[in-house]
């Protein structure tokens, strides 16, 4: 040690300051970095990112303002001090200084930039800094620029460097890690441009074929990019949160739970067979058991094409646990298009693994509406719950397709830490041809990635689906996707209803009734039915035709719309 600098600071009850040493946090970020980007074998890409984000702490007037500004409890001049510059600066020298000669210079630049990014970026509202603005400048290099226009940066820097080669780590093990991150990018590259030519080979222009390939290539390495920013962001707010808790993080594999859930819910799905012999209930067991089968296969993109009444909701679940504890998968992350099917399928799901539909412990049910239920409701419960949900770093995730493009594609810090918690886990879309037109391209293109370079086995579950494969960004679904072996049977056996056209009478002409006239045919046709079922395009409509078989019709009305 070298000196007692400071990296995070609290004020304690009794207005005592306990302070965190900037080589703690610093080493504490790499550390963690490191674990969460082991499932793309990146952890020293990332840990070099985790190692450098907050070397400008160690300059002397931010080490004056955050002993005042604690000490007086003013957090008014927060940001004002450039601290995430230092780091980025710091890399991009030395990649100058180290390889300049070599044959594979670029490589290390492009490496660098990602890095760089990653740090510059680590605070910044917008994200990443990997775009151009409406005056056509790049973000990224004016801030390269505006550093090195600044002399007293420099030699700011200059200090920062010495006191971060003393403090933390040697200048030789600095070295051999860069190196090592170096290797690590080199090979997740190569794995990327070997896919991408894969994709491109039988394009037989050769002009057309490049464009593909440096395209395809572009945009794998976006989402790297991504993926690096995301450990940091992530690994930088644990450890700030731990130091404010005075708790270590839980870091819990997952395999164990998933085991326990499985065996659980199969053995209520056999008892539930067991007690309901009808034909139905056995046509859901049969696909049920189709799906666990299909979970032992390698992680890829799959469909269950399952029809409505099939039980797909329980169905995806077993699906998603059996792969999980097989391949020791970090997450199931469900993702559904309206929060009222995520309400009723989080209730499902609470109530088949934790035996009661308000338990929400190890599911986290994460949408704009949800109220999460907290028995103890002090600052280091509350704090404990927002870190689970800024990350998703809980076992079992229901959320929207809102949220989980928000995870990849939103600006700010916030989202982007649940990115890398897409990786390596388990990701079912359920009622996919929701997916917004506009989106699908992007969707494609994330999933892809996800499937591709970031171990993520994806399901997507619909009685309809959607042609994704037939846009231009096309989904890269596995050559075995459908997990329904004889899905055409399966769709006559769930056909449950017949859509017969009454739009027309029999002269071919258009049918117009008002509300009382389309009373009295649906009262008609009730006679020979035992039931029926008026569903009208407005609210006014619905309220007209109730209210004419209420005074007209002696017939038992429910009205089902909430909004009447």
């Amino acid at each position: 040690m070298v000196g007692n600098f400071i990296g995070h600071t609290k004020k304690l009850k009794n207005n005592t300051i306990e302070t965190q040493s900037l080589r703690d946090h610093l080493l504490n970020t790499q550390k963690y970095a490191e674990k969460y980007a082991s499932d793309l074998s990146l952890e020293h890409v990332a840990g070099l990112a985790g190692i450098l984000h907050d070397l400008g702490k160690y300059q002397s007037k931010f080490q004056e303002y955050i002993i005042e500004s604690t000490r007086k409890g003013d957090q008014s001049k927060k940001g004002s001090i450039d601290h995430s510059s230092f780091g980025a600066i710091f890399l991009r020298d030395f990649i100058s200084e180290n390889f300049s000669e070599k044959e594979n210079y670029y490589d290390f630049l492009d490496f660098g930039g990602i890095l760089e990014n990653a740090i510059f970026s680590h605070h910044n509202y917008l994200g990443l800094k990997d775009y151009i603005n409406p005056d056509l400048m790049s973000p990224f290099l004016n801030r390269i620029e505006k550093f090195k226009d600044d002399e007293e940066k420099k030699r700011q820097l200059k200090k920062c460097k010495e006191l971060f080669y003393k403090d933390v780590i040697t200048e030789e093990k600095f070295t051999k890690y860069f190196q090592l991150a170096f290797d690590e990018y080199e090979a997740f590259i190569s794995k990327i441009r070997n896919k991408v030519t894969l994709k491109t080979e039988q394009i037989l222009n050769e002009n057309a074929k490049n464009n593909k390939q440096v395209m395809l290539e572009l945009q794998a390495k976006y989402f790297l990019s991504e993926y690096v920013y995301s450990c940091l962001l992530d690994a930088d707010r644990t450890d700030a949160t731990a130091f404010k808790l005075s708790k270590n993080p839980n870091f819990s594999d997952n395999t164990e739970l998933f085991e326990k859930y499985y065996s659980k819910l199969v053995g209520k799905l056999h008892k539930l067979n067991k007690n309901d012999n009808s034909k139905i209930n056995q046509l859901r067991a049969e696909i049920s058991e189709e799906c666990d089968q299909a979970a032992e296969r390698p992680s890829g993109i799959y469909t269950l094409s399952a029809s409505t009444g099939s039980g797909k909701t329980l169905t995806s679940l077993r699906f998603g646990l059996k792969h999980a504890k097989l391949y020791h998968k970090k997450h199931i992350i469900y993702v559904l298009p309206y929060i009222t099917i995520i309400e009723q399928n989080s209730e499902v799901i609470r109530k088949f693994l934790n035996d009661n539909k308000d338990d929400s412990q190890n599911i986290l049910e994460f949408h704009s509406n949800v109220s999460q239920k907290v028995a103890d409701k002090s600052e280091e419960t509350t704090n404990a719950l927002d870190l689970t949900e800024d990350s998703w770093d809980s076992p079992i995730i229901v959320t929207t397709m809102v949220q989980f493009l928000d995870s990849i594609f939103a600006s700010g810090t916030k989202h982007r830490r649940r990115f890398h918690n897409l990786c390596d886990s388990i990701v079912i879309f359920d009622e996919v041809q929701k997916v917004p037109i506009k989106c699908l391209d992007m969707f494609n293109e994330a999933v892809n990635f996800l499937k591709n370079f970031g171990n993520t086995n994806v399901l997507l579950c619909t009685a309809t689906q959607p042609a994704l494969e037939e846009v231009k960004q096309k989904l890269d679904l596995n050559i075995d996707h459908e997990i329904i072996p004889n899905l055409i049977e399966h769709e006559q056996q769930f056909k449950r209803v017949e859509f017969i056209d009454k739009t027309q009478n029999d002269d071919g002409i258009d049918l117009v009734l008002n509300s009382i006239q389309a009373a009295e045919l649906i009262f008609k046709k009730s006679q020979n039915f035992k039931s029926i079922l008026g569903i009208f395009n407005t609210i006014d409509v619905t309220k007209k035709i109730y209210s004419n078989f209420k005074k007209n019709l002696i017939v038992s009305v429910i009205k089902l719309s909430l909004n009447i």
